[in-house]
């Protein structure tokens, strides 16, 4: 009846505990694999600080270009309300890192591997009273820091480039600051993971206290069905009435299966991360009564017989806003100049040399293009301005930049004027083939 029960079409994957950890294991093998995957020799991700560059999709932008990482941050947020408004918090359940580490060290190493408890009773204590027990447990500390080491290096790789990586792992001595985040971030991912577990999410995500502000009343969540569940006198298991009894009987599977150890029966609340293990819990239960489960993902208006409304408004507007958002990026990135200047001028404002005027300034070339070749510069439509330095053709590989020192010089007699006088001056660069480009600048000289 418009509810969102999945868990009888993967009945053979156990449910959405089985399907949840297909879709994280797909996600780590994105996420490893991304900073290895290129377009035309670009990155589908990197924001390189060193190289003061960020490649997205196959498009480089040079550090003149940086003033689209705001766009992009507005992209991953209106990504986030979207996801929100369209099905809850399932971000937290299905794709946050902190709830896939702890799967991997809860439900994997220390359960599954290592057989120090169950994952159908996740709140239950670790008995860690035998020398065994807690030396298993010391060994599952062990391995999850060394698949720490590796997440916290996959992170870094979408800011440094692997093989730039495995460089400083190599020369560790030059590259103390690198490999000390690196290392401070497994760190963190260890204690994290190990000691304050499910509390990051109920207290230290911010993301758990502002979610509830983009749900409207057709926002599926987790929802406990109270007229099937409870009572007449709305309490659950045993009944002593008159009336028929609910066809919960506080078993209290749902409250052993959730990471968070909350009891959804309770209404929805903060430490629900939208997991649905307590959903694949009530089934078998009610199973035995022949009866569907008693918790699903859904809306309030779909327990009463409609029908779930993915698309509304507000998703329409969120997805509307995202589309936007990506056109203007793509829309940047195609009109882009194969070539980027920048000027910088010297300290002096200029400098008199065997009678003639000189600027001195430093010229930054990028060549964005992945096509390699030799570069000139030029001054355009000054015949009385003269370019010193460099004279002769430089080489950029292509995605590379260079910075040169000019030299131009004023032809003509010196100026006796003392306040200082500036003129319109055009630089040119022509690239290999089609490629130019034009930066507009200032001649200073003294005054006429």
């Amino acid at each position: 009846m418009g509810q969102l029960k999945l868990t009888k079409a993967f009945k053979g994957l156990q449910g959405f505990h089985g399907l949840r950890q297909i879709v994280m294991v797909a996600l780590t093998v994105v996420s490893l694999a991304l900073p290895f995957i290129k377009i035309n020799g670009n990155h589908l991700f990197l924001l390189s600080f060193v190289h003061q560059r960020f490649e997205f999709l196959g498009l480089r932008f040079e550090s003149q270009e940086l003033f689209l990482i705001p766009l992009l941050l507005l992209i991953g947020a209106v990504f986030l309300f979207f996801i929100t408004s369209l099905g809850g918090r399932v971000f937290c359940g299905w794709s946050c890192p902190q709830t896939l580490f702890r799967m991997i060290f809860r439900d994997w190493i220390l359960f599954r591997m290592l057989r120090l408890g169950k994952v159908a009773d996740k709140n239950q204590p670790l008995k860690l009273k035998h020398f065994s027990a807690k030396l298993r447990y010391a060994l599952a500390v062990v391995i999850w820091a060394a698949l720490a080491l590796l997440a916290a290096a996959n992170l870094l790789w979408y800011f440094v480039e692997p093989k730039e990586f495995i460089h400083a792992l190599q020369w560790p001595e030059k590259h103390q600051f690198l490999l000390g985040l690196w290392l401070g971030l497994a760190a963190f991912l260890v204690a994290s993971v190990v000691w304050f577990k499910e509390g990051f999410c109920k207290y230290a995500c911010p993301y758990a206290r502002i979610q509830s502000v983009f749900f409207d009343e057709k926002t599926p969540v987790i929802l406990y069905d109270h007229k099937r569940g409870d009572n007449p006198d709305g309490s659950k298991g045993r009944y002593q009435g008159t009336e028929a009894s609910g066809d919960c009987t506080d078993c209290l599977a749902c409250v052993k299966a959730c990471p968070t150890g909350i009891d959804i029966r309770e209404g929805l609340q903060l430490g629900c991360v939208a997991c649905l293990d307590c959903v694949d819990a009530c089934v078998p239960q009610m199973a035995k009564k022949d009866k569907p489960g008693l918790i699903h993902w859904t809306t309030e208006e779909a327990l009463n017989g409609s029908s779930v409304q993915l698309l509304r408004r507000r998703t329409v507007f969120y997805l509307a806003l995202l589309l936007a958002a990506f056109g203007v990026l793509f829309y940047r990135s195609m009109g882009s100049e194969p070539i980027l200047l920048n000027v910088n001028r010297n300290t002096e404002l200029f400098a008199i040399r065997h009678g003639q005027v000189e600027n001195h300034l430093t010229l930054l070339v990028t060549n964005k293009n992945s096509r390699s070749g030799k570069f000139r510069v030029l001054i355009k439509d000054d015949p009385k301005l003269k370019l010193l330095r460099p004279r002769q053709e430089f080489f950029i590989a292509g995605g590379e930049q260079v910075r040169k020192t000019l030299v131009i010089q004023k032809m003509g007699p010196l100026p006796k004027g003392r306040s200082p006088f500036s003129q319109p001056m055009t630089l040119l660069v022509n690239g290999p083939g089609a490629m130019k480009a034009e930066v507009t600048t200032v001649f200073i000289s003294p005054g006429p």
